[in-house]
């Protein structure tokens, strides 16, 4: 593990980028006749040229949360944006990429009940006020509007089956532990921790499913008309935090101050980490792998395969012509390729 770090550290400059960390599951090597859980592994992933530049097994008598810390102290955190799904916001993680000088931004959800209700009601209310100063500026409420706010309008992306709308609002509590308190709830945790959050926001996700009629005609309905009344495969549209509700609200907290869209744009990123894994389940069918005892270091030698072919075509040794890692490792010297970034001396991959 520490060897794989190291030799990442001497390819890969890692300072001002966005670091995804995630969790993923090893089913092919879960010892169903012992009644065992799936083993995990934990992972760091660059997001922008989608390398693996940390991974460690995730003891089967803990969990993430307690690992986390562990690989953070084993990368550079100073200067980069760490993001981990709603399970590694903890206060001891956030102050501990504070106290290495890193930013991050984390995810709300219903793990903490409080902060995320009072923050999806206090965005739900910001969101209408503002569509009613849109059109009454003098229409008086009795809902204090923050000084520093800002918002995206609805971000459409067609996503295999379906419809997706994104769109997000944030708030720069620039040092107001006031209105930190009146966002997150008095009582929550978060505001009890003290830390001083630069950006709050709201994160809203709306999947709309694709329908055709009887002739192959699209009757997929706009956004307007499915949250009002749904759809004839949806007609009651599942709100929630999780990723397969139809409409998805996720609280996002962050040491350094953002704009709506940026937030936006670092949780689309930090997904990105799923695109590894299903290269991983797929191509290298690490599903499928029935390895019990050495199930890790199968991963990790999956990971340094994968790594070799992405930062071959980063520097031209392979050519992208939107070839699959296997079938790009197949097109160029195998050998050559293991004897240069293994044992040779390959090019320093900056992050631009």
């Amino acid at each position: 593990m520490l060897e794989f770090i190291d030799w990442m550290n001497n390819i890969i400059v890692v300072y001002g980028v966005h670091l995804a960390i995630d969790g993923k599951g090893l089913r092919g090597g879960t010892e169903k006749n012992r009644g065992g859980k799936c083993p995990y592994v934990l992972n760091v992933v660059e997001t922008e040229k989608g390398l693996t530049i940390a991974s460690m097994p995730i003891d089967a008598k803990t969990n993430e949360i307690k690992a986390i810390p562990e690989i953070l102290s084993l990368i550079s955190v100073a200067s980069n944006m760490i993001t981990i799904d709603a399970i590694g916001t903890q206060i001891d993680i956030m102050n501990m990429i504070i106290e290495e000088e890193g930013s991050f931004l984390m995810l709300v959800k219903k793990n903490h009940p409080e902060a995320y209700s009072s923050l999806t009601g206090y965005f739900d209310t910001l969101r209408n006020r503002i569509n009613e100063q849109a059109k009454d500026e003098k229409k008086k409420s009795d809902f204090s509007m923050p000084e520093d706010f800002d918002c995206t309008d609805w971000i459409f992306e067609k996503n295999h089956d379906r419809m997706e709308y994104r769109r997000a609002i944030v708030v720069h509590p620039n040092g107001n532990l006031d209105l930190i308190s009146e966002i997150l709830g008095a009582g929550s945790s978060m505001v009890k921790s003290g830390i001083g959050f630069q950006t709050i926001g709201m994160i809203e996700t709306v999947r709309i499913p694709i329908e055709k009629d009887s002739d192959g005609n699209d009757i997929t309905p706009s956004l307007a008309e499915f949250l009002v009344n749904g759809s004839r495969s949806c007609p009651k549209p599942k709100v929630g935090d999780s990723e397969d509700c139809d409409i998805q609200k996720v609280g996002t907290l962050s040491n350094r101050i953002l704009s709506a869209t940026e937030v936006l744009e670092i949780k689309r990123k930090h997904w990105s980490v799923e695109a590894i894994h299903h290269v991983l389940d797929v191509t290298f069918a690490e599903d499928y792998n029935p390895a019990k005892s050495s199930k890790y270091n199968c991963s990790l030698l999956r990971k340094i395969v994968l790594n070799i072919v992405t930062m071959a075509v980063i520097n031209g040794d392979v050519k992208d012509s939107n070839s699959t890692p296997v079938e790009a490792i197949h097109l160029s010297g195998q050998d050559e390729l293991l004897k240069k970034y293994l044992f040779g001396n390959p090019p320093v991959i900056n992050i631009d």
